[in-house]
């Protein structure tokens, strides 16, 4: 992974979405956050500012 610096920044990505989501029961408002956060701190910013919306989409009982 070091020498893709995307695939680096999803890990964080989903490391961060997994913090945010652990113990919580409003897991949309968790990856709410979690994208802010990510978009905040230069983690997947650029895909997360276009693509934000359809983040909401993915079947967050997953995380």
């Amino acid at each position: 992974m070091e020498k893709c610096g995307r695939l680096g920044e999803y890990s964080e990505f989903v490391n961060v979405l997994r913090c945010f989501a652990d113990g919580r029961k409003d897991r949309k408002a968790a990856l709410s956050e979690a994208v802010d956060y990510c978009i905040e701190n230069g983690i997947l910013e650029d895909v997360l500012r276009k693509k934000a919306v359809a983040c909401f989409w993915y079947d967050i009982g997953r995380i």
